[in-house]
């Protein structure tokens, strides 16, 4: 028993074309997260923004920035 073959990609658009939407969507999101990325570490750089580890905290466990009680 082989593996099964298919021909369309989501059942309406042919695999070559699946192949080249997904190729691009993954090339413009690297793009747009290596520009987020170094435009923070350009900041951090400068000093103009500083995240301290309690502002971190406030911000992944709270969903928001504010000053501790």
């Amino acid at each position: 028993m082989g593996l099964p073959r298919v021909d369309k990609f989501l059942c309406c658009i042919s695999l070559e074309t699946g192949c080249l939407i997904i190729g691009w969507m993954s090339v413009i999101i690297s793009i747009l997260a290596m520009t987020g990325l170094s435009l923070t570490l350009a900041l951090y750089g400068l000093g103009i923004a500083h995240i301290s580890q309690q502002s971190l905290y406030h911000i992944i466990f709270l969903g928001k920035l504010q000053k501790p009680i």
